[in-house]
């Protein structure tokens, strides 16, 4: 019970770093995607909550979608664009359909494409486009933490879907924060050779 009650807290944490750098220093790097489709797959995961009556999924990821549409706003402002919200609402929907199609394996299937796609657009961001600027490592290292608990729960509980879908979280996270370390730390050596 202790360790479900720190995986939702964290869960709720998670977005929080990156929505205030965002506001402190630049929304440069950040992919509006990821926000549009974590608060998407909140919703998913507060009504698998409610199926399966786990309270603490409820809670945690009701305020997740509130935390990731707060962020999708401060995106939208600073990049005055309108249609982050048109997307927000089209994926929402989509995943809400598709989670109420018949047939587990569906379920399942949607759940981790989706736990994998919420990644994929600042994967890409950081891997492809070398954009770390705006990138909060603390934000990426709470959803490793976070995915971490939610697979102990999941092998506690035996669900399956939480805990594929954490091994994918944790390993696209992971990926994330090693970027940008990496990055980071070779711009450092860069500035300290030009400036010496």
């Amino acid at each position: 019970m202790l360790l479900l009650i720190f995986a939702g807290t964290v869960n709720v944490l998670m977005p929080v770093p990156q929505i205030i750098r965002a506001v402190k220093v630049s929304v440069a790097g950040i992919s509006d995607t990821t926000f549009v489709v974590a608060a998407s797959m909140a919703v998913i995961w507060a009504i698998h909550g409610y199926i399966v009556k786990n309270n603490m999924l409820i809670i945690s990821n009701i305020v997740l979608v509130l935390l990731s549409t707060f962020g999708i706003f401060v995106i939208s402002k600073a990049r005055i664009d309108n249609k982050v919200w048109l997307k927000y609402f089209i994926v929402s929907k989509l995943f809400l359909g598709l989670y109420f199609f018949p047939g587990v394996y569906a379920k399942t299937f949607l759940v981790i494409f989706v736990g994998f796609y919420m990644r994929i657009p600042q994967l890409r961001k950081v891997m492809i486009e070398d954009d770390v600027s705006g990138v909060s490592i603390s934000t990426w290292a709470i959803s490793a933490t976070t995915n971490i608990s939610w697979i102990v729960i999941a092998v506690i509980e035996r669900d399956s879907l939480l805990l594929a879908t954490g091994v994918v979280a944790v390993a696209l996270s992971s990926l994330i924060i090693a970027k940008v370390l990496v990055k980071r730390r070779a711009l450092k050596e860069i500035i300290a050779v030009v400036t010496n």
